[in-house]
């Protein structure tokens, strides 16, 4: 492997998580970083999170909390606006998993064209990685092999189920073909992914009873709006032992109730540094 060919990382996978390991990755100025990112989806950007069309599936964090970029915690907050689809004086919003996905593949889209040089873009399915004395090779469906000095697994969940599991299907897959409108379904859970499955029957016309079954028998608490604090990088408290981290979390809730929020406008305020939070406990 050539000294060029040493500092070519693959990423398997290019939903968000590709993504934005791309885009921070090309963040070096090294001439000599490659990335090569492989997705055998139809798009690159969506992944399996983000490809639903339905706009009643919502992402489960506020706007101000899912942006791509982790020194800009309002990027994706900014694009929506952009787009006119929020407003500054808004309340916390909650977007459709599909506009998120188009946030990804807009981003992706000017990574590309930042980095004509520097990122390489594949549309096929990887099936084997295997060490080489250089790195890492890549077979790909088609027969061909990429190789890299690092690979990074970025493929998300299963589509498939399990092995044992090969009566099922899942929702929004090729598989998932119509069923009786007026047939009985049955679903088993009652967490997000039991919304998600109500919600895309209720979309396609179905008429018939759905039951929903829990060991618990909970249902997911829905969001309270609130109004997250505003905290900078700095106001972070970084460098310190979990335990002190917890109290001065705790206390944090605590002023926050105080003057009127709740714990929801504290846990939201440092979403965008949970990253860097956990960076410091490692």
């Amino acid at each position: 492997m050539t000294e060029r060919s040493r500092s070519s990382i693959i990423i398997v996978g290019g939903g968000a998580s590709g993504v934005i390991l791309a885009g921070h990755l090309l963040r070096s100025p090294d001439p000599r970083l490659r990335v090569t990112m492989v997705e055998k989806r139809a798009a690159f950007g969506p992944g399996i999170a983000y490809s639903t069309l339905l706009p009643d599936h919502l992402l489960n964090v506020s706007a101000m909390g899912m942006s791509a970029l982790a020194d800009d915690p309002e990027h994706f907050w900014r694009w929506l606006q952009d787009k006119g689809l929020a407003k500054e004086e808004d309340p916390p919003i909650y977007a459709p998993r599909s506009v998120y996905g188009l946030y990804l593949q807009e981003l992706l889209v000017e990574i590309a064209e930042r980095e004509r040089t520097r990122l390489r873009l594949v549309q096929e399915e990887g099936v084997l990685i295997s060490p080489t004395p250089a790195g890492v090779e890549l077979r790909l469906a088609n027969g061909t092999s990429i190789v890299g000095h690092v690979a990074v697994l970025a493929a998300g969940h299963d589509e498939e189920p399990a092995s044992e599991q090969d009566f099922a299907v899942r929702m929004g897959s090729a598989k998932d073909t119509p069923i009786d409108p007026d047939s009985r379904v049955l679903i088993v859970g009652t967490g997000l992914s039991m919304v998600d499955a109500w919600l895309t029957l209720e979309h396609r016309g179905h008429r018939g009873e759905i039951t929903a079954v829990s060991r618990r028998g909970l249902l997911p608490s829905p969001h309270k709006k609130g109004t997250p604090i505003r905290l900078d990088s700095a106001d972070i408290l970084l460098g310190t032992e979990l335990s002190y981290f917890v109290g001065w979390f705790r206390d944090l809730v605590r002023a926050t109730e105080k003057a009127g929020g709740n714990w929801r406008d504290v846990v939201d305020g440092l979403r965008p540094y949970n990253q860097r939070i956990w960076q410091n406990w490692r």
